[in-house]
């Protein structure tokens, strides 16, 4: 027999008994016809004092009626973007549930159970569901937050779990319960405690100063529900330790102790963990194909697919999200300059011999020192939202609203302008990076060198130079290099950020009694 605290009053009705009140998300109905006449057949029975347990004893509703009104005590429902939510209060706690998840049709069965004494048939149940799931569709739409939000009024506030956020004002933070956005479950950040202690994460990340700079920018404003967020890139050689800064980091943004799984199977994949993750981490990836790195660019700075919705002829889904997104790999495997442009290469150092951790020990020391991590990460947040409004900037790089974020906490630890440089100095490594593995780079710099620091042609000119540099080093053809002058004319365009930073410029412009258009490089 199920315990008094979900029974309440027994079966005992008869004589009157508990009458579950009208469901509070019900009141919607009052606003539309086919609402109002539900809600008279629904409850038809209780203008005649008689409880719901006695009109389904006495037949004038069915199991799935009866399971639908014990469980809309507990629930309110609501929709987002159409997809029908449960927000359930049960035993002292709260979450958000889908309509269907286990959780909640275990709880409709204990609750049948408890007033009836019989199993809920599966007919039974699908149909509590059924109504359930009526209710939500009708019911105002909500729109839910993922671990960080900001409310009209401006206020920040981050989701560590268990119904507690983060919300900030005059440079410190405090923890509560109470703040005007829902957020969809997530697992919880580690809590913030005892004295704010960020350089803590400096033991666990062995890297330069300055990567560990933009580490702990990027951290922070991957926290915050602003973007567009670059993409931190680690990169090193075996026993760097890619896999384990991995985790920690994403244990402190997303709650998760992994390092992250492979690149999605394709782009709908993609948009599926971004549904539910604020978060992305992808591990040990050896190539990003054309398309995933398009992909990514658009999620870092804020990505809308749409699609025509499953089992359908004529609806439409989209899928709209901006996530920070970490990638680690053996070496750089960012080949386009479109991403270069948003990424934050990152080496790691391989760990001295002698030095190795077993990771059960690193684990339980990151663990003990999690807290502060995280309340040092929060106070630097703190500070930097206060910093933000008065922090100015003559010229700010690419990515502007993170490097003006970086800008607004540097004062904490680091000097000024230390961050411009750095930040700068890892784009023209990435930039070379790019241009030193590109076939078609390494034929550009070779024509103005060989031609007094300009050259000047059409896209079919410069396909044949291509042509002649792949065979002076024995390749018929070469896959990463465009095989027609369009194609080719456009990897020049996406080569051109990267080329201006190794001093050559691209420009172009039409000539001739043609009108061909020309092609020039010209060194500054």
């Amino acid at each position: 027999m199920a315990s008094d605290d979900i029974r309440q009053d027994g079966k005992g009705d008869e004589a009157g008994g508990w009458y579950p009140p009208v469901p509070l998300h019900n009141a919607h109905d009052d606003h539309s016809e086919h609402g109002r006449k539900h809600k008279r057949e629904r409850y038809r029975h209780r203008e005649h004092d008689c409880s719901d347990h006695r009109a389904w004893q006495l037949g004038f509703i069915g199991d799935a009626d009866y399971a639908f009104l014990l469980v809309s005590v507990y629930v309110t429902c609501f929709n987002e973007d159409g997809r029908p939510i449960v927000e359930l209060s049960w035993k002292n706690q709260s979450m958000l549930l889908p309509i269907g998840d286990r959780r909640l049709i275990a709880i409709i069965d204990e609750l049948f159970w408890a007033h009836t004494d019989r199993h809920l048939t599966s007919a039974g149940r699908y149909g509590a569901l059924r109504l359930l799931t009526n209710e939500a569709v009708m019911a105002p739409a909500r729109v839910l937050a993922l671990r960080t939000a900001l409310t009209v009024d401006g206020e920040v506030g981050i989701d560590i779990g268990r119904g507690r956020v983060v919300t900030f004002g005059g440079g410190s933070f405090t923890i509560g319960r109470e703040f005007p956005v829902t957020f969809r479950v997530a697992p919880s950040l580690p809590t913030p405690a005892g004295v704010p202690d960020l350089m803590r994460l400096r033991d666990y990340i062995n890297v330069e100063d300055e990567g560990f700079q933009l580490i702990v920018a990027w951290l922070t404003f991957a926290l915050l529900p602003f973007g567009p967020y670059p993409v931190l890139h680690l990169i090193g050689e075996h026993g760097s330790a890619k896999s384990t800064v991995s985790r920690f980091l994403r244990y402190l943004l997303d709650g998760r102790f992994s390092p992250g799984g492979g690149l999605p199977d394709s782009m709908r994949d993609f948009d599926v963990y971004a549904r539910h993750r604020h978060g992305l981490f992808f591990e040990n990836v050896s190539f990003l194909p054309d398309a995933v790195s398009d992909k990514i660019c658009r999620m870092a700075t804020g990505s809308e697919d749409e699609r025509r919705a499953n089992y359908t002829d004529g609806d439409l889904v989209t899928f709209e999200a901006r996530r920070p997104i970490l990638v680690n790999s053996i070496t750089n495997v960012i080949t386009r300059s479109d991403l270069a442009s948003r990424a934050l290469v990152v080496e790691l150092k391989p760990i001295e011999k002698g030095r190795y951790r077993s990771e059960s020990e690193l684990h339980a020391a990151f663990m003990r020192d999690a807290p502060q991590i995280m309340s040092g990460v929060m106070q630097i947040i703190a500070e930097g939202l206060i910093n933000r409004s008065r922090t100015t900037a003559a010229k700010l790089p690419r990515m502007a609203d993170f490097a003006h974020w970086a800008l607004a906490i540097e004062s904490t630890f680091w000097t000024p302008g230390s961050f411009i440089a750095a930040f700068e100095r890892n784009h023209e490594a990435s930039a070379s990076d790019i241009l030193d593995d590109d076939e078609v780079g390494q034929v550009i710099f070779a024509l103005v060198n060989r031609n007094g620091g300009r050259w000047q042609g059409t896209a079919s000119d410069l396909l044949v130079e291509v042509g002649l540099h792949l065979q002076e080093k024995g390749h018929s053809r070469h896959s990463g290099v465009p095989r027609q002058p369009r194609s080719l004319s456009e990897h020049v365009t996406r080569l051109a950020p990267d080329l201006r930073k190794r001093g050559i410029t691209v420009s172009r412009m039409r000539v001739g009694a043609e009108s061909a258009k020309q092609i020039t490089f010209e060194r500054i």
